[in-house]
């Protein structure tokens, strides 16, 4: 959606008298009555009598400036606000003139423009005229289709939105050669300073690739900074990232499928007494895994000296008396085994449960040429040349439901290539003196125990049926770059990429 403002020239209601000269004017009709000649006719009539050069003439001069912003609602939508800036001597006579005229016709005083006076002015702007001085109304041509004729008489009567009345009439002179197609997107219209927008929708049609709406639309409008947001070294952003190189023999398509692993944190493994370890998950489960029982509690049978009838209740089931072996916290605390998985929190930090952390992470994928697995890499030079893709085809023989793959595609050369999957690190904020939220920092490495966007992948490589697996991950102890270049890593075949956004 586009939503467009402009200035519309104002135009005279001179009639063709001479300077100073007089002419009986009708309010109703906003029509001069040439059948009175004196003001004592005109008056009586009920009409006015008005100098015939008064009102506005219709030179507006140029703009000075004109000014452009662009938001993206969607991936699909932007909204563009466009307006331009005129000279201030010109709107000081724009405003005089409406206020004298409606002076003149109306009565009001001559440096005042009331709500009145102004709507007045506008009923004469958007009159269809007598054939004495000017005639706006849209008329259709005979080979014009149904729904673009309404749709550009709802645009001649202020009832559309600009951008689809441009989009109309653009579509319609595409495959017409007619004088007003010729009259409304020739260059004789770029003073109005929205030549550009027929350039904005040719490319949306596919009539123009994005390098020409560029080169031929928007820089002559806008200049070769139009996009210049700040030095490139501004940009970019701290990541932690692995290399997987890899060997191309022949030319070919490559299609890569991302695979970002879930990283498993658990609890560490328990020791048993003769140093085997088991799962902290099997202690205190009922169930002897350590081979000495030391997973399971072990109680005394009243003779503290004599340890030969000590007991196990998972295989003695008369088995009583007094905890004899315990479990470690790591503050210096002890809890008995039978505390062990327990669901409740007998050590401080309960390192006494087993805790089982699923680590979800999603990073990015690049391709680039050459070796890239040394330390030092300068990806500010570099071109990715991967990009995403999705296939969808019937899931079944029956067409019952539909299933889609997503993939990333190359066209490679014979050579050496390297795969780049990368990490985010932790942004840190903080409170700033006049206590604003801001970025204060990245944690890359975990030293100040943030959660990181990290972990290991499984990305298969291949083409023709013939696959690999770059298996990897990005850690704490992963190479690091201080500010990574954004890398575009999606291309539409069907549309070449809008260079612009």
């Amino acid at each position: 959606m586009m939503v467009m403002s402009a200035f519309v020239a104002v135009p005279t209601y001179n009639v063709g008298a001479d300077e100073g000269d007089y002419v009986c004017y009708d309010m109703d009709t906003h029509e001069v009555d040439w059948g009175y000649e004196t003001e004592e006719e005109c008056v009586d009539a009920g009409l006015m009598w008005v100098e015939a050069d008064s009102g506005p003439e219709d030179d507006g001069g140029e703009p000075e400036a004109f000014h452009a912003t662009m938001t993206m609602e969607s991936l699909e939508d932007w909204m563009v606000d466009f307006y331009a800036e005129m000279p201030v001597d010109w709107s000081d006579d724009a405003r005089e003139g409406v206020s004298m005229m409606c002076a003149d016709m109306m009565g009001t005083d001559e440096d005042e423009i009331t709500e009145d006076c102004f709507d007045h002015w506008m009923d004469m702007v958007m009159s269809d005229g007598d054939g004495h001085g000017y005639d706006d109304e849209f008329r259709c041509p005979p080979e014009m289709d149904d729904a673009t004729c309404e749709t550009l008489m709802e645009c001649d009567e202020g009832d559309a939105d600009m951008f689809e009345c441009m989009t109309a009439m653009y579509n319609y002179c595409y495959d017409n050669d007619s004088e007003m197609c010729e009259d409304m997107m020739s260059d004789d219209h770029d003073d109005d300073g929205g030549q550009f927008v027929w350039g904005i929708i040719g490319y949306e049609a596919g009539h123009i690739d994005a390098t020409t709406l560029m080169e031929e639309y928007i820089i002559p409008e806008f200049g070769d900074d139009f996009m210049d947001v700040g030095d490139d070294e501004d940009h970019g952003r701290p990541v932690l990232y692995d290399v997987q190189t890899f060997d191309v023999e022949s030319d070919g398509e490559l299609r890569i499928y991302q695979n970002f692993l879930t990283d498993v944190k658990t609890t560490p493994d328990f020791v048993c007494g003769n140093g085997e370890e088991i799962s902290f998950e099997a202690v205190n489960d009922g169930n002897g895994d350590c081979e000495d029982g030391a997973d399971e509690q072990w109680y005394d049978s009243n003779t503290p000296d004599d340890t030969s009838d000590d007991c196990q209740e998972w295989n003695d089931e008369t088995c009583e008396g007094e905890e004899v072996n315990w479990f470690d916290c790591h503050d210096g605390s002890e809890v008995w085994i039978n505390q062990v998985n327990n669901w409740e929190w007998d050590c401080e930090d309960g390192e006494d449960e087993y805790q089982e952390h699923h680590n979800y992470w999603w990073g990015d994928v690049y391709l680039f040429e050459g070796d890239l697995s040394g330390e030092e890499t300068d990806f500010g030079n570099l071109e990715n040349v991967a990009f995403g893709n999705s296939y969808c085809d019937w899931g079944d023989d029956n067409e019952t439901y539909v299933h889609c793959d997503d993939f990333m595609e190359a066209e490679l050369f014979a050579g050496t290539w390297s795969l780049v999957t990368i990490g985010s690190c932790h942004q840190e904020w903080d409170y700033d003196d006049e206590e604003n939220w801001v970025l204060v920092g990245y944690d890359c490495h975990g030293e100040n125990d943030n959660h990181t966007n990290i972990g290991p992948y499984s990305h298969s490589l291949g083409s023709d049926g013939e696959f690999w697996f770059a298996n990897g991950s990005v850690n704490h102890e992963s190479m690091e770059m201080e500010k990574f270049p954004h890398f575009d890593t999606w291309n539409n075949d069907d549309k070449e990429e809008f260079v612009m956004y």
